[in-house]
C-alpha cells in the first residue's frame, strides 16, 4: 500500500454527504484529529469551508492547530481519491525550519524579521509519514529575511550577500531546497511574530517600508542564483 494513502482506508465518513456546513466542518475535524491530531499531540478545529463550485471540483477547509497558531492549515477535498493536506509542510515550517533560521539568521545579524511564504508547496497527498529530510529535499521553502536600514548601511550589501549565499550553499550539500530567499532593507520592522505575506500586508505593510531588496534562488538546474539590489521606495 502507498504510505501517502493510507489515511484514507477506514476514513469514509469523510467523503459521506454533508449537507450543512456545521456537517462538513464535523467530518473534516474528526479526520484531521484522527490522521494527525492524535500522532502530533495536537488539537484542530475547522474555522471556513469554502464548497466547491461550478468553477472549481474541490473543497477548501481551513483549520487552526494548537500547535501552530497563526497558521492555517488547509485541506482539500475533491473525489476519494483526491484530498490532500497542508499540515506537514506547515508543521515542519512553523516548528522545524522557522525557528533553525531565525536562529541562523539572528546570530549573524542581530535585530532581524523572518517572513514564510506560506504558500510554497504543492497539494500532494495526505502523508503523516513525511518526514523534515523529504520535505525539504522535494519541496522545500521560501522567506523573507527584513533587514534594519541602518544595519544593512552599517555592514554593507556584500556581507549579506556572502552569508546567504553561504547558507544556501549549505543546505544544497544537503539536498534541501531554500527555493528563494528574498533580502529586503527596510526603514521599520515588526516587533512581533509574523506568519506569513498576508499577515504581515494586513499588520505592516503601512508602517514598514521597503527600500531595497535582492533575490537568492535555487534555480531548476539546481544553481544558486542571485538577482542584483533594486531600489523600490524612498
Amino acid at each position: 500500500m502507498n504510505r501517502d494513502n493510507i489515511n484514507l482506508k477506514g476514513m469514509d465518513y469523510m467523503f459521506k454527504k454533508a449537507y450543512t456546513e456545521e456537517a462538513v466542518k464535523e467530518v473534516a475535524s474528526k479526520y484531521a484529529m484522527d490522521v494527525f491530531g492524535k500522532k502530533f499531540d495536537d488539537e484542530i478545529t475547522v474555522y471556513r469551508v469554502t464548497p466547491r463550485t461550478m468553477f472549481s471540483k474541490f473543497d477548501y477547509i481551513l483549520m487552526n492547530s494548537k500547535n501552530m497558531p497563526g497558521s492555517t492549515i488547509t485541506l482539500r477535498r475533491g473525489s476519494k481519491e483526491d484530498v490532500s493536506c497542508d499540515y506537514m509542510e506547515v508543521y515542519y515550517r512553523e516548528m522545524h525550519i522557522r525557528p533553525m533560521v531565525e536562529d541562523y539568521f539572528r546570530n549573524l545579524w542581530g535585530d532581524i524579521c523572518i517572513i514564510f511564504n506560506c504558500a510554497d508547496h504543492a497539494y500532494g497527498p495526505v502523508n503523516p509519514n513525511l518526514t523534515l529530510d523529504e520535505f525539504m529535499k522535494k519541496t522545500g521553502v521560501s522567506f523573507d529575511i527584513l533587514v534594519k536600514e541602518e544595519d544593512f548601511e552599517k555592514s554593507g550589501k556584500d556581507l549579506y550577500e556572502k552569508e546567504v549565499l553561504r547558507f544556501m550553499e549549505e543546505a544544497k550539500e544537503k539536498g534541501w531546497k531554500y527555493n528563494r530567499i528574498t533580502v529586503g532593507v527596510y526603514d521599520n520592522i515588526p516587533s512581533e511574530k509574523v506568519n506569513g505575506t498576508e499577515q504581515f500586508k494586513i499588520k505592516w505593510e503601512d508602517t514598514c517600508k521597503q527600500l531595497e531588496y535582492a533575490d537568492f534562488f535555487l534555480s531548476e538546474n539546481g544553481l544558486i542564483e542571485h538577482k542584483e539590489w533594486t531600489l523600490t521606495a524612498k
